[in-house]
Order: C-alpha cells, then structure tokens, then sequence
C-alpha cells in the first residue's frame, strides 16, 4: 500500500466505484424497477382475496397502481408492490381476526351489486361488451360502498325480482336502478318495438296485457299493414263466431 492510499483511508475517506455514465454500480435503474413491477402483474392474476383488473396509473410516488376485485365483491385501487408483497390483501373488509366486517356476501342485494360491477368495470365478464364496453358505468359512491347502494334499492322484494335500469341506456344510478320482475324486464329491452297510439306509448306485450288480445294478433295485423288504429281496436274473430278459424 503506498503513502497516498494508507492518508485516505486514515482520513476515513470512501472512494465510491462508478460507471462511464456516474451511476453508481450495483444500483438498479429506475426505469428497469419500473418494467421489473409491470411483469409481475396481468389480468385475471390473483394476490390473496384480490383479483387484478386493469392497470390504472400511478400515484403521487410514481408507483404503479391498478384496479383490483376482492372475493367479498367490493373493488379497491392498490399499488402493485403491496398487493405482490401481501401488505394489501383485501378491499378491506377482512377485519383483524380475519372475518368479513360486512356479513352481506350471500345475500342477493349484494351479489346483485357485484354482478352489476362486473360488467360495468371487468373486461373479462362475459357480458362486459353490453355494459361497460358501451360506457354504462355505476354511479361512484354505490361503486364504493355497498351499504350506500342498499339503502337505496333496499331488499329485495321477492325471489322473481331482479335489478334493472329503467333507461336501459342510462347508468346504474339513482333515479334510473329498480327491483322488477322478469316481464317487467322483458318490456324494458333495448331491442323492443313501441306502438303510440292515443298518446299512450307502449310494447306489442304491454298493448296485449291492457286490451286482453293476444299479442301475436296484433303483431299479425300491423305486419299485414293494418294502421296503428284498427289494430288495437278492432276485436278479434273469436272461434265461436268462425267455427275452428284462428283469431284474426
């Protein structure tokens, strides 16, 4: 060791070994931890009660953040990092003793709200192209809280009974979210064909269920031309009049 290297080690100095470039060796580049966290991720991956759903960002520290479902229904916005090291391991309804705080998990209601997540905000739902994918969305605060969304809706009034938009092309929002039946639904489609008349709009069902004729009569008969008018007033043949000739 020669008189230089034996004064800098008695001053107590550290000589620090560096690249071309004065990055210190050893140290990972920020951008390589950045690609080494998106790797570890894809949708559909499960991490203890949380399953990734799409990527959302990052936060204020850069770190990369995505969308995650629990087991319990809820969603919840993590880092990757504490959801892959398990620091994050639910939406939070896993309390200290590691029971659901909730308890609601089974009930209809809820399993109603996490359907209707799911194709509003999961990609991977078989019927997410209906929903979420034309933009229906769920109003926020019911996203977040399925107490709040319950308080709104309340139970469920039968077993028959289901959630439906009244506007089937409005969000999962007050005003527009309801209990109905199956029928009820059925006239409440997208794909179905409305009859005005009197200034009463309609469906071909609905116009059934309040005049007392079949349906597929007056189907029949505004196919065949008739006006709006006739169609719904004009009695049908009974089979009484016409020996065994059909309604018409």
């Amino acid at each position: 060791m020669n008189h230089e290297s034996s004064r800098i080690q008695q001053q107590g100095w550290q000589i620090k070994i560096q690249e071309k470039d004065g990055c210190n060796v050893g140290k990972p580049q920020k951008s390589a931890r950045k690609n080494s966290i998106e790797s570890k991720i894809k949708i559909g991956q499960k991490f203890n009660r949380l399953t990734a759903i799409e990527k959302v960002g990052r936060d204020k520290r850069q770190n990369l953040t995505w969308l995650f479902q629990c087991d319990c229904g809820n969603f919840r916005t993590a880092t990757v990092s504490n959801v892959i090291s398990g620091n994050t391991q639910s939406c939070g309804c896993i309390g200290s003793i590691g029971k659901i705080k909730h308890g609601l998990s089974l009930t209809p209601e809820h399993k109603a709200w996490t359907s209707i997540k799911e194709r509003c905000f999961c990609p991977t739902n078989v019927n997410y192209k209906y929903y979420g994918l034309r933009g229906i969305t769920m109003f926020e605060p019911w996203r977040d809280s399925f107490d709040l969304f319950l308080s709104y809706v309340g139970k469920k009034p039968t077993p028959v009974h289901s959630i439906d938009r009244i506007n089937v092309n409005g969000n999962y929002e007050p005003g527009n979210v309801r209990w109905s039946t199956s029928k009820e639904q059925c006239n409440n489609r997208r794909n179905n064909k409305f009859i005005s008349f009197n200034g009463i709009t309609l469906t071909l069902s609905q116009w059934s269920d309040k005049l007392g004729y079949p349906k597929s009569i007056i189907g029949s008969r505004i196919r065949n031309g008739w006006d709006i008018e006739t169609a719904l007033t004009k009695p049908p043949k009974t089979n009484k009049q016409y020996g065994n000739a059909h309604h018409r």
